[in-house]
């Protein structure tokens, strides 16, 4: 037993987190004062509030809206004659609060996973503008997670591992409102009310709320205290190891522990009135096995990490709403910055998944995208190409493994370099592989054919692209004889060595190249490191120098 508790504290304090929250440097100062809301401002945005239009989301957002009501989240009226909540009036608001100088917000239906959620408009009625972070919010990741995995294995070899999570129930209304603040929070939603005849007549009608909107910038920091506060009260007195990410909360533990950090996490949970979804929760109370224990194949983050095979791999869900957003992109010819940015951050999450995060590597052009002065939304070859070969890798790529720390011999070594000498007819490639399993060492050379020279985009030196045209030869040429091996890649390029490892090149002559190597049948079933010994940052047209050494 006290081996035990001495293998959960080490992993607990691989984990720390230090309470209460360390001030950090303020990273935005407010925009606006508190006052300048309530003055003809508050009366002004009132009057745009009445004008709110009722859509085809309003019913599902009124229906929300009264249950949190019965739910005690907010404040509403009881309407008698029909025993249910309803909307206040403005004078209604103003008797609640004890004045009638108040700021109302939007709440607007936002559809997402076929599901439409509430949001509040915290940011066009200037609330959000009054806002300032003094606190850095810290948040768990993929990687987190693995790295526990890891820990665990070292401290408990051999032992099977399981794990458990929860959810809170509607998780920023559990926060509340300062009551001097609540002038703040009284949220406008549309009553698609119908009259006695049938027709449609809509209005206005407002709910104060007692906990945080989702909309209020400060909700998010508010909130996260809580789970800090979690965190250390599980860490400090229950020796629980545990994770969260906002309001999702799971631990790792072996199977002779890790019910016992379940129920104690559930107890701790209740005694402090905290609300969890039962139906979402991952442990004993789960039945959807999905053809393995709960226990060892858990859902976190929106990813399932096998416990098992020891590898972490995207939903089948996630990848199929990815690839059809992809596909319709294509076909449509068209992303605007906005857009792009928000599958920048999608696919980035998704990287994380992949074994060696192949999807770095195409990641440059949407952040052009994203950033482009000129708002364009036409699409170029360079987004063209990055997104097609990002259907491959959602199609073919391999989960990720949750290797050992203890690192292992490569396989085979691969050196390759290249070669562009102005008075040579071509530029020249070659490649050098040593491995195990062959006496001598193995090589080519061969010369970058004229039909892709013309491809490429014109510059005053194209030895980044011959360097990169190396590797895709080297792949190719060694290719089945490496499946199912670990190998290393000496480039000695910086440039090269940087697009193939960061994705750092917007260009579509690049990303074509990148493509044919990381998405290549040869490197979708093996390990494959990319790595600089003696790289050169600079070169000048001839291709010896660093020799890919080291």
């Amino acid at each position: 037993h006290l081996s035990l508790r001495r293998q959960r504290q080490m992993c607990i304090r691989d984990r720390s987190t230090k309470w209460p929250p360390e001030p950090h440097v303020t990273k935005h100062n407010p925009e606006l004062n508190e006052t300048d809301l309530l003055g003809p401002w508050a009366w002004e945005y009132r009057a745009r509030v009445r004008d709110m239009a009722c859509d085809e989301k309003s019913q599902t957002i009124y229906d929300d809206t009264i249950e949190e009501a019965a739910l005690g989240f907010c404040e509403g009226a009881w309407d008698a004659a029909r025993e249910q909540y309803r909307g206040l009036t403005e004078d209604e608001v103003s008797a609640l609060l004890g004045t009638d100088v108040w700021l109302p917000l939007k709440r607007f239906g936002v559809l997402q996973k076929n599901k439409v959620r509430g949001c509040d408009d915290a940011a066009e009625n200037g609330v959000n503008g009054t806002s300032s972070r003094r606190e850095k919010v810290t948040l768990s990741s993929v990687d987190r997670i693995v790295a526990m995995v890891r820990m665990w294995t070292m401290l408990c070899p051999g032992e099977r591992l399981g794990a458990w999570a929860l959810d809170e129930y509607k998780a920023y209304r559990q926060i509340p409102i300062d009551p001097e603040e609540r002038k703040f929070a009284v949220v406008a939603v549309v009553n698609p009310r119908k009259g006695p005849d049938g027709v449609p007549r809509p209005r206005v009608e407002y709910f104060v709320m007692n906990g945080h909107c989702f909309g209020f910038t400060n909700a998010v920091y508010n909130y996260c205290r809580r789970p800090m506060a979690l965190h250390c009260v599980l860490d400090k007195l229950f020796d629980v190891v545990s994770d969260y990410y906002v309001d999702d909360r799971w631990g790792i533990e072996p199977m002779t522990t890790v019910r016992s950090a379940y129920e104690t996490t559930v107890a701790v949970v209740n005694l402090l009135g905290i609300q969890v979804q039962e139906d979402k929760a991952q442990g004993p109370a789960s039945t959807a096995s999905r053809g393995k224990e709960p226990w060892t194949r858990p859902e976190l983050l929106g990813v399932v990490v096998d416990l098992d095979s020891m590898e972490v791999e995207i939903k089948d869900e996630r990848r199929e709403d990815i690839s059809n957003e992809i596909q319709d992109i294509i076909d449509a010819k068209c992303l605007a910055p906005g857009h792009a940015s928000k599958l920048k951050g999608k696919l980035q999450f998704a990287t994380t998944t992949f074994f060696g995060r192949t999807g770095r590597a195409f990641m440059r052009p949407l952040s052009e995208r994203q950033y482009e002065v000129k708002k364009s939304q036409r699409m170029n070859d360079a987004i063209d190409t990055a997104l097609k070969a990002w259907l491959r890798i959602l199609a073919h790529g391999q989960p990720r493994p949750i290797l050992a720390k203890d690192p292992k011999p490569s396989d085979a070594v691969i050196f390759t370099d290249g070669a562009f000498e102005p008075e040579d007819p071509a530029p020249t490639v070659g490649g050098v592989m040593f491995a195990w399993w062959r006496e001598n060492p193995i090589g080519f050379a061969c010369e970058v054919p004229h039909q892709l020279l013309s491809t490429w985009i014109p510059r005053q030196n194209q030895i980044a692209l011959v360097e990169l045209f190396a590797v895709v030869m080297a792949v190719a040429h060694f290719g089945p004889e490496l499946t199912g091996r670990n190998v290393m890649f000496l480039v000695d390029l910086e440039p090269a060595l940087d697009a193939l490892v960061k994705g750092l090149s917007k260009f579509h002559d690049v990303i074509h190249l990148l493509s044919l190597i990381h998405i290549s049948e040869p490197t979708r079933r093996r390990g494959i490191a990319f790595c600089g010994g003696g790289v050169e940052k600079k070169r000048g047209g001839g291709g010896g120098g660093g020799g890919g050494g080291g």
